[in-house]
């Protein structure tokens, strides 16, 4: 793959961006189903790009480009504060990564903007990609292969774009950052850390807090299995998932400490006894009494636009 650069005088000469060899393919070959994010070099002045693809080779594999996506590089953190800034707490380390992935995909349609910024802390496992695993998906196997190595075994942080190419298979933003797998999503510390962080890159007006997971009533949310190990970083009964009392201790001890609007997307969270530990974190309160099955992958369709209605409207 080649580019060539123009401004409006002049044609740079062509800048070699990816070249997929017999050293390419035995270094990476599982690279070839994945994004790939590249540097444009684009020298100064330039005000449109060329991109071209050549195919020389003499087997019959398929080789294509599904689609390119130019970004320019941010620097989060400088901006003025927006209106909204939603946090989601996307705790989907087991048998949940690919409804996380899903709803991230539901986050695009309507996506950051001149108002919004959508941020997700997101812990998927890996074992999902294997079929051999019990926590296997199908549909991560068949359509989500795209998904890096990086983002399947870190947990990542995104600014949710937009849905561009109206496609149900495919999540178009991009992670903006990870950090090690070792970070606990049960730990309070972790939540803390998230809440700061996404405070001070993405400040705003007012604040919303999705803790996504799955919900255990008083004994709290979460279950992060550590990429579907759980033992390999000391896992303990005791440590797994974060209790309410847990997650009033993260929200106490970071930036923000009352948001406008507290939501757990997840099982089992309204009953009377999640109150007393999270009753003065946030003026209004979300949550499901009952448990949610798979079905909810599409009747959440109706909750997400009810939380965009109290949202825009309050």
């Amino acid at each position: 793959m080649v580019i060539e650069l123009k401004n409006n005088l002049i044609t740079q000469a062509e800048i070699e961006l990816l070249k997929i060899d017999a050293a390419f393919w035995n270094d990476t070959r599982d690279g070839l189903n994945e994004s790939l994010e590249l540097n444009l070099k684009n020298p100064e002045g330039a005000k449109s790009v060329v991109v071209s693809w050549n195919y020389q080779g003499s087997n019959t594999w398929w080789w294509a480009i599904d689609n390119i996506i130019l970004e320019e590089k941010r620097d989060f953190g400088n901006e003025e504060p927006k209106e909204w800034t939603i946090l989601v707490y996307g705790n989907a380390d087991h048998n949940l990564t690919d409804s996380l992935l899903f709803d991230m995909m539901e986050m695009e349609r309507v996506g950051s903007g001149k108002d919004l910024n959508i941020v997700v802390q997101a812990d998927f496992n890996p074992k999902c990609w294997d079929p051999n695993d019990r926590d296997a998906s199908s549909f991560l196997i068949k359509y989500m292969q795209y998904i890096s190595e990086e983002t399947r075994n870190s947990v990542s942080r995104w600014l949710i774009g937009n849905d561009y190419d109206l496609n149900d298979e495919t999540l178009n933003s991009r992670p903006i950052e990870f950090i090690p797998e070792i970070n606990n999503m049960d730990d309070p510390d972790t939540l803390t850390d998230f809440i700061n962080w996404a405070s001070e890159k993405f400040p705003a007006k007012r604040y919303g807090l999705v803790l996504w997971d799955h919900g255990g009533q008083w004994e709290g949310f979460g279950g992060d299995r550590q990429n579907g190990t759980k033992w390999d970083f000391g896992w303990t009964r005791e440590g797994y998932m974060m209790s309410t009392n847990g997650v009033r201790k993260g929200i106490l001890n970071s930036n923000i400490n009352k948001f406008d609007f507290l939501s757990f997307d997840t099982c089992l969270m309204a009953g009377v006894e999640i109150l007393a530990d999270i009753h003065d974190l946030a003026d209004v309160y979300m949550a499901c009494a009952e448990t949610v099955s798979y079905t909810h992958l599409r009747a959440h369709e109706t909750k997400a636009n009810l939380v965009c209605r109290l949202v825009l409207e309050k």
